[in-house]
């Protein structure tokens, strides 16, 4: 398959790449409404990624006609995906490392639209890029092809503020972030979107290497954001603060499946 990234052989050579892909589309009845259409969409999407990505779907199922005479289940495509690590000594964890690396968030900015803190599947999707997201996952699996990431993990469910979070209680250690004002603060926060990283760095000259590590053509946002240290995850949003401690980020994490099937 030819290489759609723009990526030089020598970057992806030091990288960690996806080898396979498998999926799982779960829908309800597809002669029904849009359903049909969904699926249609989700398979094209799907393609068009993993294209990009150069990964095969090596295997998958279909679950149609989820649903009974009064409820259906929401369009829900699952994409399991496996990677080829080949030297373990340049396996990556999410959790922050020493007081003072750099923390880093690449890829651009997310939406509250069907995010986990609207907790509504509606709203206009953000715009994606299928390009630009290769190209910042081409770059942080290059970076620890090279060894100068200290830790990375994906911004997902919960956006910017949970994957911190996430970050600091595996490592037992806050940070301290600043960041730009949007148009709202807990978009800021909370909003999601596709290829967005946390990752950090030992200091400035690690910085300026993964800066030189960007695919050539490609307009990777890399944002120092704040530096790793202290007992608490501190977020400065323009002139508000909030501040949450690792501890009650930790229990009220561990709680919350028992309190939900309590």
């Amino acid at each position: 398959m030819p290489d759609t990234t723009g990526t030089s052989s020598a970057v992806r050579a030091s990288a960690i790449p996806p080898i396979a892909a498998t999926d799982c589309l779960n829908f309800p009845n597809p002669e029904k409404g849009s359903t049909g259409w969904r699926l249609a969409e989700a398979i094209g999407g799907m393609a068009e990624a993993l294209t990009a990505l150069e990964v095969p779907v090596v295997s998958g199922n279909v679950s149609l006609y989820n649903e009974s005479a009064t409820r259906s289940i929401l369009p829900t495509p699952v994409v399991g995906m496996m990677g080829l690590l080949e030297r373990a000594d340049r396996s990556v964890g999410h959790a922050f490392a020493d007081a003072g690396d750099v923390v880093l968030l690449v890829g651009d900015d997310g939406v509250l639209d069907a995010s986990e803190y609207a907790a509504t599947p509606g709203g206009a999707l953000p715009d994606i890029d299928v390009s630009r997201e290769v190209a910042a996952i081409e770059l942080v699996l290059s970076a620890a092809g090279e060894g100068i990431l200290r830790s990375a993990h994906d911004v997902s469910d919960g956006g910017l503020a949970v994957a911190l979070a996430e970050c600091a209680m595996a490592g037992g250690v806050g940070a301290r972030v600043s960041l730009d004002a949007g148009r709202r603060d807990d978009e800021v926060l909370f909003g999601e979107g596709g290829g967005r990283m946390v990752v950090t760095v030992a200091d400035d000259a690690a910085l300026a290497r993964l800066r030189e590590l960007a695919p050539d053509g490609a307009t990777v946002r890399i944002a120092p954001i704040g530096h790793v240290g202290g007992e608490a995850i501190e977020l400065r949003i323009g002139t508000s603060t909030a501040r949450l401690a690792i501890d009650d980020a930790r229990a009220a994490y561990e709680r919350a499946l028992p309190e939900a099937l309590a």
